[in-house]
């Protein structure tokens, strides 16, 4: 059995930024990855970012081959088009397999050991902790065991080592599929240039894209990342919704497919616990995408890094379990707070039809002040409440939920301000659920 400090299981963006950090603490880390070694880094994907990210990461600026072009804002676009919300802001459209080779690079370059064609099949188990990992290489059919003292589970929504782990309290093993983004999204060749080449356009249209949105992402002048994304267990196939309401826009007209392809990202909020029996989950593994945009580049960046740097710090403490705890408390912090409460505002759009979405939108129910506010993280403002009222007279019921959304918004930040400590973490987790539970009451029709 090979030994190693730390195993990280998969080699895409929260792998890479696990290993960097790992290894900066001088630890022997193996990464695993299923794919061939020129495979790694292609990923179906938005490809697009906030350049935030990067600073919270401590990562440079990347270089001129992974970044196709810049952004300068976002806007979000009712189904008809004709009220929009432009949201400002910093970000990058990225050439998504070259940011997986730059990302992988650096991991290398610190010292990581990297095996590919490695399919992770298994945890192994001793008295209640992660002790390694068995894999089959895909080359030769070698059963393989390696030994360790942390594993890294950024396996992507899969989530080879989560699944297979006994129950604990928040541990999602295998997430319902209303809890999933199924998307499709093709890169285009334009015929004709791109009117705001530094604008990612976002539309909510409860028809062609059912509990999800569809985007424009233009990739510089005449390139385009352009794709769907609905909610999972709706029986809606996004690649035939793409077909009937997308392929034939004027703007795509005699424009070239260069990649095309269907993916699946999780838009629920993170784990309740990123550690269990001594493994670390990051990344979709840890379900640590935004749950409204599905966004999950940034925040596998952020559970990778702190991934890596706890597991490191864990390795010489005399009680190693209590600092892998940290990483919990870390991330709620930079990222999971966030998530949670913007699944709770996620609940409230899936239950809106397209006239409560046009209505609300052209009413400014919710301002771009709002989304400014959601997107860096803080709850919803009612401050003009009187006047929102007077706005949303002729739908009573949509003006009740978005109330009831923001007072929920403030409970789930107020709980996880006070994430706790392991011993009180059921009774934490329990409240969570219940609080989530009773949001749905509220917010569905029976």
């Amino acid at each position: 059995m090979q030994k190693h400090d730390i195993i990280i299981v998969g080699a895409g963006t929260a792998g890479c930024l696990a290993g960097m950090a790992s290894a900066e603490h001088s630890s022997k880390v193996l990464m695993l990855d299923c794919k061939d070694f020129k495979e790694i880094g292609k990923k179906v994907c938005g490809d697009a970012i906030g350049a935030h990210h990067f600073k919270n990461v401590k990562l440079k600026t990347p270089p001129n081959n992974v970044v196709r072009s810049k952004f300068n804002a976002i806007v979000v676009c009712s189904p008809s088009g004709k009220h929009v919300y432009k949201v400002e802001g910093e970000g990058y459209a990225l050439n998504r397999y070259e940011f997986g080779r730059w990302l992988l690079d650096q991991a290398l370059d610190k010292g990581v050991e990297l095996k590919p064609n490695t399919k992770v099949t298994s945890p192994i188990i001793e008295k209640d902790r992660v002790v390694g990992v068995r894999a089959l290489n895909n080359k030769t059919g070698e059963v393989q065991s390696f030994s360790c003292k942390v594993v890294i589970d950024a396996s992507g929504w899969t989530g080879a080592i989560r699944r297979a782990l006994p129950e604990f309290p928040g541990l999602v093993k295998e997430p319902e599929w209303a809890d999933f983004d199924i998307c499709y999204r093709e890169i285009r060749k334009l015929r004709n240039s791109v009117n705001d080449p530094g604008l990612a356009k976002i539309y909510v249209d409860a028809r062609i894209a059912p509990g999800g949105y569809w985007w424009f992402f233009p990739q510089g002048e005449d390139l385009v990342n352009i794709g769907i994304g609905v909610q999972g267990g709706r029986g809606n196939d996004p690649k035939n919704l793409f077909r009937e309401n997308l392929s034939n826009l004027p703007i795509l007209k005699d424009s070239e497919v260069i990649d095309a392809g269907g993916g699946v990202v999780p838009t629920r909020r993170s784990l309740h616990s990123i550690v269990a029996f001594g493994a670390i989950f990051a990344g979709d593994s840890g379900f640590t995408a935004n749950p409204i945009s599905g966004g999950g580049i940034g925040p596998s960046m952020i559970a990778g890094k702190i991934a890596g740097n706890v597991a490191a710090q864990s390795l010489n403490e005399e009680d190693p379990k209590k600092t892998l705890w940290k990483a919990n408390k870390e991330y709620v912090k930079a990222y999971g707070m966030k998530a949670a409460s913007l699944e709770i505002f996620k609940i409230f759009l899936q239950e809106l039809s397209n006239d409560d979405l046009e209505f609300g939108m052209e009413k400014k129910l919710i301002t771009e002040a709002d989304l400014t506010r959601l997107s860096n993280g803080k709850n919803l403002s009612i401050k003009e409440k009187a006047v929102r009222i007077i706005r949303g007279l002729r739908r009573p019921s949509v003006l009740m939920h978005l109330a009831a959304t923001a007072s929920y918004m403030r409970k789930v930040k107020k709980l996880y301000e006070n994430y706790p400590d392991e011993e009180g973490y059921e009774d934490w987790s329990k409240s969570v659920y219940d609080l989530f539970s009773d949001f749905k009451r509220k917010i569905k029709p029976n």
